[in-house]
């Protein structure tokens, strides 16, 4: 596991056993072209299999769309789909560059990074993996939740 220092947000660099790829947010905007993509290109990586958003905020997704649009190839995008979707271009600026790999991550996903490692996601936008909802609407904390 790679956590870049990004300041605000988060971006995490998990890389499985057999080389599978798997990164989890990209900060805020500037960081993908400032941090991300220089970074992961020194350590040889040019193609992601999997790139992933916790969720919407921007110090999450701000550099989404400068990794990809950067040079960063990236198989498969992972993401809760488009419920609740906020309306800031940063959001839209990911959207836009993920829209080809895109896929929404139902609760209970498993993702096979080879060598016996896997991810499993155990909650989509309030549903847990054993069928729990949980309503957070109206928290101020929703989109962290």
């Amino acid at each position: 596991m790679v956590f870049f220092d990004i300041g605000q947000g988060e971006a995490t660099l998990i890389t499985g056993p057999l080389g599978t790829t798997f990164l989890i947010d990209g900060g805020l905007e500037g960081k993908g072209n400032e941090i991300l993509v220089p970074q992961l290109t020194a350590m040889g990586i040019i193609q992601l299999d999997y790139l992933s958003s916790t969720h919407y905020h921007t110090d999450h997704i701000g550099g989404l769309d400068e990794l990809i649009n950067g040079g960063i190839g990236v198989t498969t995008v992972l993401d809760r789909g488009d419920t609740h979707v906020p309306n800031g271009q940063p959001f839209l600026d990911y959207q836009a560059a993920a829209a080809p790999m895109r896929q929404t991550v139902p609760s209970g996903m498993v993702v096979d990074l080879g060598g016996g490692a896997t991810i499993t996601c155990h909650a989509v936008d309030g549903i847990l993996s054993d069928g729990t909802v949980l309503d957070l609407s109206g928290s101020p904390q929703e989109e962290n939740a």
